[in-house]
């Protein structure tokens, strides 16, 4: 009785082995299958492109908040702009006068059909499309105006579209304002912001008067920032400088305020303005006039290179065949480098080139611009060269 009780006993501690050694073996595969969350989402899905990561949005919630996480983004598009064979594409907007329309278009660089992205409709006017930064585009009409324009964010990538409330009441009257909108990224907050400056009284200088506003895109809302300004901004001269295409990089709008050879620059982090003298050898002797060619200004055209500010000079391009390009290394001590670009021998038959801007691989894209001696043909033509 004592051995069948023993070999009873034997029985169950073998089969109590058995299992341990199966459940043992399971939680083997279960480790060696299952992926750090971690890992999923922040290695494998910020590698993949945008196009095929929206499908994403409609598994669940979970999957739409990553993909609305900052920090998901912010990876996302930095390797984004680091794969060269991401390609590029073009944001093309286009105004029926007729419908008062304002369309929306995107384009790829290697050719093919346009995609139709977005419709404004009740355009007072042609709206201007003058901003961009990390793929959003800041949609609105700058000018002279009396009442509160329409002003659109957008992301081409994702198709969201977002308008702008009002920057506050206007009020009507015979006096003329200026308007203009800089869009930005304040990166001691990771948020996406608007500046407004606004001149008032253009008519009479001794009334005019400049005010500031910032739109933060997290809150939706407008509020009201009382700078100094980095000079007086009663002359006329000067305010036009504030309607220029602006440049934001590392957290800072550039603006190039030719009359007085700066460029005026504002810290989101700070809200504070600060000048930037242009290098000496960056200002152009004299401005460029030809009988086959429309009147142009030299004045450098600022661009941002691998993350800093870059100005294009192409005072040289018909005369030497070059291109000079100036790069802030040191921002802090105004430190500027200088790199000297030669253009093939044709080049100059194409006119002077106007700087459109600097890719994610590292080329500028230059469109290069020739009127026939007719005045009535107008021929345009695209090239780019890589920046080394």
């Amino acid at each position: 009785m004592k051995a069948i009780e023993d070999d009873s006993d034997l029985e169950g501690t073998n089969g109590f082995r058995e299992q341990k050694k199966k459940k043992k073996k399971k939680e083997e595969r279960t480790t060696v299958t299952t992926i750090p969350e971690e890992i999923i989402v922040f290695d494998i899905l910020t590698r993949i492109p945008v196009k095929s990561l929206l499908r994403f949005r409609c598994v669940s919630k979970l999957c739409r908040s990553v993909l609305r996480n900052p920090s998901f983004v912010n990876l996302h598009l930095s390797r984004s702009m680091t794969d060269r064979f991401d390609g590029f594409g073009l944001f093309v907007s286009a105004y029926n006068k007729h419908s008062s329309e304002l369309h929306l278009l995107s384009a790829s660089h290697c050719g093919g059909a346009t995609t139709h992205l977005f419709t404004l409709p009740n355009s007072n006017s042609d709206p201007c499309v003058s901003l961009h930064l990390n793929g959003l585009f800041l949609v609105h009409r700058t000018g002279f105006s009396c009442i509160n324009p329409s002003i659109y964010i957008c992301n081409p990538s994702t198709r969201e579209i977002a308008k702008l409330p009002s920057t506050g009441p206007i009020v009507y009257s015979p006096s003329v304002q200026h308007v203009c909108y800089n869009l930005g990224l304040d990166l001691s907050t990771n948020e996406y912001k608007v500046l407004n400056i606004r001149v008032r009284n253009l008519r009479c200088p001794e009334k005019m008067q400049a005010e500031c506003e910032i739109f933060t895109l997290s809150t939706n809302s407008w509020r009201k920032i009382d700078p100094v300004f980095p000079f007086d901004v009663k002359g006329q001269d000067c305010f036009h400088g504030w309607c220029k295409e602006s440049l934001c990089v590392n957290g800072i709008i550039h603006w190039m305020i030719w009359s007085k050879k700066v460029i005026v620059a504002f810290d989101l982090k700070e809200e504070k303005f600060r000048v930037l003298p242009l290098p000496p050898a960056a200002i152009p002797f004299e401005e460029f006039t030809s009988d086959d060619f429309p009147v142009k200004s030299n004045t450098p055209y600022m661009i941002q290179i691998n993350g800093l500010l870059g100005l294009i000079c192409h005072e040289h391009v018909l005369k030497r065949n070059s291109m000079e390009i100036w790069i802030l290394e040191d921002y802090k001590n105004q430190v500027w480098i200088e790199e000297r670009i030669a253009f093939p021998s044709g080049w100059a038959e194409l006119g002077r080139p106007y700087p459109c801007g600097a890719i994610h691989t590292g080329e500028i894209l230059l469109t290069p611009q020739r009127i026939s001696r007719d005045r009535e043909e107008q021929l345009e033509q695209e090239e780019h060269f890589r920046h080394p």
